[in-house]
């Protein structure tokens, strides 16, 4: 899933292959990709006009959203699927795949600029420094990387405790927020290195985001529950809770889950939640302003307020 910069756009994969472009204010679909053949698996926007997207077959293109047609395509950019892109600045791009390669593209041209086998197994987090000269990677094998972005050059590694499932950069100091395997939740600092910030779940998290203003952390996870903290702190933030619809299946750092049984929630009493849902979020984006959360889970999307205990928009998987 993903938000643009402008609010404007809610991209979603289709399970049976394509997207589908879903205005962020009514939650109403302005655009059904199905010409991208495949599962997505990793999904951006360059800008408020252009969606990029990755597949799990290994592809990779630019889509332009006013004209409705791709900018290009690279079907064999990828051996195996795309898990990320980094941000997009100074016209250059990273992507990062399954088997660990990360991949400089330029973004106008869609020329591969460098490549780097930068883990020994699935990259689940891409991120450059505020500055745009430092990219982090983590992964599957528990590693954090920092390369250079002028020749993706190496320039320090970390080993950390748990396996690494999502990473964010804070807009407000040169840290960095990292989802662990080990429901904590780690900080890297590219000058001090890594520290381990709190325990922010007894399961699994998924994806972890900072609001706009870099005072809110924002988690999901595999015990069905989004969670917001304190990022200077550590301290819970406030909590409400929702049941979504019937699920469909999700893609996730462990691939293509369907509903079971098994996926029931368990929320600790001491464990403040932003959404305990029925199933496991998946994703969840925070708007420009900071006062939105936009979440994706077997069931569909939905935007809730900060401030409220009731969902604003829900668009059906």
């Amino acid at each position: 899933m993903a938000v643009d910069g402008a609010q404007r756009h809610v991209a979603v994969g289709r399970v049976d292959g394509g997207a589908k472009v879903v205005d962020y204010k009514s939650g109403r679909v302005t655009q059904d990709l199905k010409s991208i053949k495949g599962e997505l698996s990793a999904a951006a926007f360059p800008s408020s006009d252009t969606f990029a997207y990755g597949l799990s077959t290994g592809e990779l293109g630019i889509w332009s959203l006013s004209e409705d047609t791709p900018v290009y395509t690279r079907p064999t950019a990828h051996s195996v699927s795309l898990t990320g892109f980094s941000q997009f600045r100074d016209g250059r791009f990273i992507s990062s795949d399954a088997k660990g390669w990360i991949h400089q593209w330029d973004l106008a041209s869609g020329e591969k600029l460098r490549s780097r086998l930068a883990h020994g197994s699935s990259i689940f987090g891409v991120r450059l420094t505020r500055d745009g000269k430092r990219v982090l990677t983590g992964g599957h094998d528990r590693k954090l990387r920092l390369w250079s972005t002028d020749d993706l050059g190496l320039l320090s590694v970390e080993s950390l405790p748990a396996r690494i499932n999502d990473l964010v950069v804070s807009p407000v100091a040169d840290r960095f927020a990292v989802a662990g395997s080990d429901g904590n939740i780690y900080f890297f600092e590219p000058d001090q290195g890594y520290r381990v910030f709190t325990r922010a779940s007894s399961n699994e998290i998924n994806v972890i985001r900072y609001t706009s203003d870099g005072q809110t952390l924002v988690t999901g996870g595999d015990d069905g529950t989004v969670r917001s903290f304190d990022a200077e702190t550590g301290e819970p933030r406030w909590w409400n809770r929702a049941a979504l619809r019937e699920p469909l299946r999700v893609f996730t750092h462990r691939g293509w889950l369907a509903p079971s049984d098994d996926w029931a929630v368990s929320v600790p009493e001491s464990a403040p939640v932003i959404s305990a849902i029925e199933d496991r979020a998946v994703e969840a984006r925070q708007t420009g302003d900071g006062r939105q959360v936009c979440m994706e889970t077997k069931g569909g999307i939905e935007v809730w307020a900060m401030d409220k205990d009731q969902p604003l928009v829900f668009e059906d998987g």
